[in-house]
């Protein structure tokens, strides 16, 4: 029987190796594309910025008069924000954008209250008005003149029972299909913490998505938003990769949102932490912390408790390497139990069955390395399978 636990050899990185590995890229997006694993250990060492001194540095660091002299080359806000978007977006997040664009032309209108009612005559619902007249609608959200000028419309809002909430399941055949065709009633459902229960009918189909196969759908959007929109398992799952962050968001077109605590609520309900929040919608979190909503709108996430490090286990997934089934090994806590690899587990997209989960005396990492010498991973593998009939 091959070994499950092959791995590839390491190469010992020396400050020398590492300097000829890295004089290899223009960039440090493509060094640790290319070569993460010499990336990271220039990282770890802290001597990256040392080695990496010859590549361009993407991020240019604004200062506000520095802002203050790009600003001056445009004639209104959008041609800033259009040309120059970087700029626009550092002014925007320090807050010095009205500062800066102080001499500019005023391109939106000014509404009187009866042209929006009229304007607003027009549309049966607010999400229509919202769709088709934006600058209109965003105006009257602004200066609070919304519940005025659409008394008449009829509301969309459903209030979401437990039964309502199982015969809208009922729909559909699997959850996928469900968040993207009634994502309000799927929202409540997981905010209510029943989406198990009313969902138990449904065909459970899982993807196993490597880093390339996000990297290589997330190529074919522009914007985050439209990504989300498309491929929501892809996105949860690169959301949850702290390292694919920047290779797949790193080509899109950042927009600007009006974030309003409907929408701030509405956005924070796609993720379960707020490490998955602010990775996968920088925008909203920030703004969402500037104002001190995060409290609020994150009510319903689940707070990862960091690990003690002081047990070994073993667990089987469900991938194969040569024929062979694939366990994993390593050190975890025993105060949180199943709990840590289920949600590595879950956070992989891979199944997990725990052959052995002990709590250890002394260093856990030191008697992880004795165990992988002595070869007495291998032997407790062997057993499992003989158990399981492998």
């Amino acid at each position: 029987m091959g070994d499950p636990l092959t791995e590839k050899k390491r190469i010992r990185w020396t400050t020398e190796t590492l300097q000829l590995e890295a004089s290899k890229f223009d960039s440090r997006k493509d060094f640790y594309a290319l070569s993460s694993a010499a990336y990271s250990a220039a990282l770890r060492r802290g001597i990256l910025d040392s080695i990496c001194s010859h590549m361009p540095s993407l991020h240019h660091s604004w200062t506000n008069e520095e802002l203050r002299l790009e600003a001056l080359k445009y004639k209104n806000k959008k041609l800033f924000r259009e040309c120059s978007p970087k700029a626009y977006d550092a002014a925007y997040s320090r807050q010095v954008l009205e500062e800066i664009c102080s001499h500019m032309e005023v391109l939106r209108r000014s509404w009187t209250l009866d042209e929006l009612k009229d304007l607003a005559l027009q549309y049966q619902t607010k999400r229509d008005f919202r769709r088709e007249q934006p600058a209109a609608y965003g105006y009257c959200e602004n200066n609070k003149l919304l519940s005025q000028v659409c008394g008449h419309m009829t509301r969309l809002i459903t209030d979401w029972s437990l039964d309502r909430l199982k015969e809208e399941a009922a729909k559909f055949r699997t959850r996928g299909d469900f968040q993207n065709s009634s994502s309000k009633a799927y929202n409540t459902a997981l905010r209510l913490g029943v989406l198990d229960e009313i969902c138990r009918h449904m065909t459970y189909v899982r993807t196993y998505w490597t880093d390339e196969m996000i990297i290589q759908l997330a190529s074919e959007y522009k914007t985050r938003k439209e990504f989300s929109k498309a491929e929501p398992a892809a996105y949860s799952t690169l959301i949850r990769r702290a390292h694919l962050i920047e290779r797949a968001f790193g080509h899109m077109d950042v927009l600007l949102t009006n974030w309003t605590i409907e929408k701030l609520q509405t956005e924070a309900l796609k993720y379960q932490t707020r490490a998955e929040f602010d990775r996968g919608s920088p925008s909203a979190y920030n703004s969402a912390l500037n104002r001190n909503l995060l409290d609020e709108i994150c009510g319903h996430m689940v707070s990862r408790t960091p690990s003690d490090n002081d047990a070994i286990y073993i667990w089987k997934t469900d991938l194969f390497f040569n024929s062979f089934p694939v366990y994993k090994f390593g050190v975890t806590s025993k105060r949180l139990g199943k709990m840590r690899i289920e949600q590595v587990s879950k956070d992989s997209g891979i199944s997990a069955e725990i052959i052995l989960l002990e709590q250890v005396s002394g260093s856990a990492y030191k008697l992880e390395k004795q165990l992988k010498k002595l070869g007495v991973v291998e032997k407790i593998i062997a057993m499992a399978q003989q158990n399981l009939g492998l």
